[in-house]
């Protein structure tokens, strides 16, 4: 099995934020629930594997991805989902 990953970590609250950024909605107030139970803060794939076997290293930002994953999830889902 090989990882493909960034090899960075990103907390839920970064990923949340630049989520909202690039959706517009940079401005939101978020509130999160602390009496909720939590799990790891952080989470790092070794990605060593993939790049000494297949060469591979990832080179899109966080933000770049999230930008390409709602414009694709918009033009692919949002746009061809019948009217309600």
């Amino acid at each position: 099995a090989v990882n493909i990953a960034a090899g960075n970590g990103h907390s839920v609250k970064e990923i949340l934020n630049v989520s909202l950024k690039v959706d517009g909605f940079a401005d939101a107030v978020v509130q999160f629930d602390l009496s909720k139970p939590t799990t790891n803060l952080l989470r790092l794939i070794d990605t060593s594997h993939a790049e000494l076997k297949l060469g591979f290293k990832a080179g899109t930002s966080l933000f770049d991805g999230i930008e390409r994953t709602i414009g694709w999830y918009r033009s692919t889902i949002i746009d061809k989902s019948p009217v309600r």
